[in-house]
């Protein structure tokens, strides 16, 4: 091998070494499962529930919304909340009619810079009133 080919092959080899090495340095998308949970209907007054997540930041401040189920038509919302710092959540609903209820929470992204966090939507099993 000559010198100049050894040169040359050095260098390819220090570009794709530092390609490389940019292309870990730029960041990463994390995905995590959220579980939204409708655990019941309290005193003819709230519905209960709670988030579920492998990361602490896919429990807090999810914006959990129960939906009525309405057959052969639009869902509609019964009302929104945030949750609290463990997950659980609490929409108030006095005196629901019967019917089925579940609950949804929204999927939140965080972080910037290739750098992202991503806690997962989910849709709850219903809930019969």
């Amino acid at each position: 091998m000559t010198t100049r080919t050894r040169r040359t092959a050095t260098a390819i080899c220090a570009f794709l070494a530092l390609g490389a090495g940019a292309e870990l340095a730029t960041g990463h998308d994390a995905r995590f499962d959220s579980r939204v949970r409708i655990t019941g209907y309290i005193d003819n007054q709230s519905f209960l529930g709670r988030v579920g997540s492998e990361r602490k930041a896919c429990k807090r401040k999810r914006l959990v919304t129960v939906w009525k189920r309405n057959p052969g038509a639009m869902d509609g919302p019964v009302g929104s909340v945030r949750t609290n710092r463990r997950g659980i959540w609490a929409v108030a609903a006095p005196n629901a009619p019967s019917g089925r209820y579940y609950a949804t929470v929204k999927k939140r992204v965080t972080g910037g810079g290739g750098h992202r966090h991503v806690c997962k939507r989910d849709r709850s099993k219903p809930l019969r009133l």
